[in-house]
């Protein structure tokens, strides 16, 4: 798992490289602003960047959770997406940052391409959090002990155990103070208490005395909250604020909501929270409210249509980063209100609301599609999850969730509001028959399964339609073919085909007819998945030569973006005898997640073709397979050629054993 020093050192030179575009001139307006093409758009490959086609923010998607190798369980994973709202995923220079892969934590560089997975000691409860103090060191809690690790040198160590507890943890939400020398933490889902890192000590405690409490945050000025599932006015209701030795100091809030902690303009310490639980609200219905810690003064700045949730994400910079789902699922053509599915941020006095981006992500599952967008520390970048519908889409699991980043343009003055003209609404137009409107959806024939690296597709006419718009996507999601076809050069009767020059490389893609006339684009067809087989090495053009695994490089562990280089070849073991139900054997190719498996008889005739997962087939150092059925007499020649997500290797050299 761990890189070759030399690797490290040459990720390290290249964090700080220029992040994606930063937003430009923000939508400050109050107005409703649809989604265009909110049921067909693809957002395009791990690495590339979109604009948001309502407020024209750029936007890099980091990850492509189908495409990248499972470490900890083999297959691929679901869902990367950022841990919660409240943490900070970005380290203090923002030169790194984490992501959650399924039951573990990767880190990323700040711009979001793929480093490493950390280390799986630090699983996906784990609750790691950046220190304030280095770049490079990350607190996280397993059972009772609190832990750090290094994601410059990978070092794991232990901070210190709680002996007294049989667990500790930050209940999901606590980040670590502001001045980077306190975390809060609960003893057994019942003690709650402020640990100091630099002198390693334990402060007072509160024992909640199996009163139900939701979460526990800690305040700029290290002061803490505890939210209680109660609400109303009273003791041990609502969300009360304590000090760091867990004296009681006063109620803020009736209600819990969610939340983030953060600093005002003039540094006073402050909660930012969602009023909508609140059954006596004090500001405002629904609201995105600032609370003065020292003195429990509630202010609104921004008050949502009731069908919205929220997740708040704060910073020490004056703002405040909102994240809006609605869980109704509405139609941009039909109730769409003002902030539905966005992301925005507020400035701490009221005067300012940027709205950047709608996130796109829809209520396929229970919590994944919430986005959860978090800000930097100094406020210059954010982050969220979406699935961007694509389980209606493309079919995509209900867990499936993605990450993506947006560039905030660092820690600049607050913008003076520009004000803006309110649009006129448009009424939602009435669906009418039209003889010669857009064409209407295709259906797609082929390919559907496996094929070469130059496939034919093909597809049913649709009537009226004058050209088709032909893309085809890689196992990473990015688009490698996006042509434009003219109906009468590429279709006859009632089906239409074309073969692209471009060849594909091995493994899955997934394409997609658009079709068109003057009238104006037709609905994507449904997506169809094949696979482009491996070239058999008989048949390659060149014959790839046999390399040996070497180079530090081939210590970076592999996933989604990676800059790096696929695995060597492997070489062969057994069988070269005689045997007909067969065991493959081979040795270790460094950083290789597959294997395949390339098996012909005598007369060339592919008899096994089959990709085998390394996580299931290899241990010390050597791999085996052993394919279901048995083998004619008589000649047979094998290879092997290994893959990660940078790439194929080389094939092995062929070996040859009679079937007797």
């Amino acid at each position: 798992m761990r890189g070759s020093f030399a690797v490290r050192w040459a990720l390290s030179t290249a964090l700080a490289a220029v992040p994606p575009s930063a937003v430009g001139a923000a939508v400050t307006d109050g107005s409703v602003h649809a989604p265009s093409a909110y049921y067909t758009f693809l957002p395009p490959g791990a690495g590339s960047t979109f604009v948001d086609g309502a407020f024209g923010t750029p936007i890099k998607r980091m990850s492509y959770a189908l495409g990248t190798p499972d470490a900890a369980a083999g297959g691929m994973l679901t869902w990367i997406l950022n841990e919660y709202s409240t943490p900070a995923i970005f380290n203090r220079d923002n030169s790194r940052l984490l992501l959650n892969h399924g039951s573990y934590f990767a880190v990323y560089t700040g711009n979001g391409n793929f480093i490493e997975n950390a280390p799986l000691d630090m699983h996906a409860a784990s609750e790691p959090r950046w220190s304030r103090t280095s770049d490079d060191v990350v607190y996280y809690r397993r059972a009772n002990q609190l832990k750090t690790y290094n994601a410059a040198t990978g070092a794991v160590g232990v901070l210190r155990t709680f002996s007294e507890y049989a667990a500790v943890d930050g209940r999901g939400e606590s980040d670590i103070c502001f001045d980077g020398d306190h975390l809060v933490l609960v003893g057994d889902n019942r003690d709650v208490f402020v640990y100091t890192i630099s002198t390693n000590t334990k402060g007072g405690v509160l024992d909640t005395a199996g009163v139900a409490f939701n979460s526990v945050y800690i305040s700029a000025n290290d002061d803490v909250t505890v939210g209680w599932l109660q609400s109303g006015s009273g003791r041990s209701q609502g969300v009360e604020l304590f000090d760091r030795n867990m004296i009681f100091l006063r109620q803020v809030a009736h209600a819990i909501g969610h939340m983030d902690m953060g600093r005002d303009l003039n540094g006073d310490a402050v909660l930012v929270w969602n009023s909508s639980n609140d059954p006596a609200p004090i500001a405002c219905n629904n609201g995105i409210v600032k609370i003065l810690l020292a003195t429990g003064q509630q202010t609104c700045l921004l008050s949502l249509d009731w069908s919205l949730a929220v997740h708040i994400s704060g910073n020490d910079q004056g703002w405040a980063l909102v994240s809006t789902y609605a869980p109704s699922d509405p139609s941009p053509t039909g109730n769409w209100p003002p902030y539905a599915n966005e992301i925005f941020r507020v400035r701490l006095d009221g005067s300012v609301v940027e709205r950047l981006a709608h996130h796109r992500s829809r209520p396929f599952n229970g919590y994944n599609y919430q986005p959860k967008a978090t800000i930097s520390r100094d406020g210059s970048r954010a982050a969220f999850a979406s699935n961007h519908g694509l389980q209606a889409i493309l079919g995509y699991p209900s867990e499936y969730s993605d990450a993506f980043l947006i560039d905030l343009g660092g820690p600049t003055p607050a913008p003076t509001p520009t004000p803006r003209p309110t649009p006129t609404p448009r009424p939602t137009p009435t669906a009418t028959p039209r003889r010669h409107g857009p064409p209407p959806k295709v259906s797609l024939i082929s390919p559907s399964r496996g094929t070469g690296p130059q496939p034919t597709y093909a597809w049913n006419v649709a009537s009226r339609a004058a050209d088709y718009y032909l893309r085809v996507d890689d196992p990473g999601g990015t688009p490698v073919v996006q042509i434009w076809y003219s109906a009468s050069g590429v279709c006859s009767g009632t089906s239409c085909s074309a073969t692209p020059s471009q060849p594909l490389a091995s493994g899955a893609h997934t394409f997609w007819i658009l079709p068109r006339n003057s009238a104006g684009t037709g609905p994507w067809s449904d997506g169809m998945t094949f696979t482009v087989r491996p070239q058999h090495p008989a048949t390659a053009e060149v014959l790839p030569a046999l390399v040996a695994p070497s180079g530090t490089t081939d210590s970076v562990p592999p996933s989604a973006g990676v800059t790096g280089s696929a695995p060597g070849a492997a070489t062969l073991v057994s069988p070269s005898g005689s045997p007909r139900r067969t065991t493959y054997t081979w040795n270790v190719a460094h950083t290789a997640t597959d294997y395949y498996l390339w098996v012909k008889d005598a007369s060339g005739t592919p008899v096994v073709h089959v990709w085998v997962p390394a996580a299931s087939a290899c241990a010390s150092g050597t791999c085996t397979h052993t394919p279901p059925g048995t083998l004619a007499a008589g000649a047979h020649t094998w290879w092997i050629q290994a893959r990660n997500v940078a790439g194929l290797g080389p094939w092995s050299a062929g070996r040859t054993f009679n079937a007797q």
